[in-house]
């Protein structure tokens, strides 16, 4: 047993050796959350949301990924009163920039574009706005073969603002470097071996 234990370390790490960005390959990849909270002491309150966003991408050099991708929210929150439903769509554009660290794994800066249009509703209102937003966001992206990536962002410096038709507008703007602030994900990389 020990003996396929090796060779299967080995094996990764030889396929890790040869896995690097490459100018003109593809990437597909993408996020998706699940969450659900309930607050029984407060107002009887429970929420429940999901999200997913596919994105698609390309190396434009060695070192940087260009991609996009289309996104849908859903939300819901209850209460002992009344329930909110919620829905958004929005669109994000962004970069990846990687440094090289050590064999496969890389510091990356993630940069992005996004808009979206939100829609919420309950028993007393009913609510839209449009929102726009730039973020940049540190991480760390591991080749484990010249097909599949696995990426993290921790955190991010962001600017948002949003339009509603009867409160106006807002700004906000911020950073959260914390760590219960992160994500993880997972890119599959096409295009020709070299």
């Amino acid at each position: 047993m020990k003996a396929l234990t090796t060779f299967a370390v080995l094996f990764l790490l030889v396929q890790t050796s040869m896995a690097q960005p490459e100018k003109g390959k593809y990437i597909i990849g993408g996020t998706s959350s699940f969450g659900y909270s309930a607050n029984r002491v407060n107002d009887n309150i429970n929420s429940l949301n999901f999200s997913i966003q596919p994105q698609f991408g390309k190396f434009i050099s060695d070192k940087t990924v260009l991609y996009g991708g289309l996104g849908y929210q859903l939300l819901r929150q209850r209460n002992q009163d009344f329930t909110t439903y919620g829905q958004g769509f929005n669109a994000s554009f962004g970069f990846t920039r990687f440094r090289p660290l050590v064999n496969g794994l890389y510091l990356t800066l993630d940069g992005r574009i996004n808009a979206g249009y939100n829609l919420y509703s309950n028993s007393f209102i009913s609510s839209d706005y449009y929102s726009t937003g730039i973020a940049f966001s540190p991480g760390l992206a591991y080749f484990l073969n010249d097909r599949w990536m696995i990426y993290s962002n921790i955190g991010s410096l962001y600017y948002n603002y949003y339009t509603e038709p009867v409160n106006g507008f807002n700004n906000e703007f911020g950073y959260s470097f914390k760590a219960n602030n992160f994500s993880i994900g997972a890119r599959f990389i096409l295009g020709k071996k070299k």
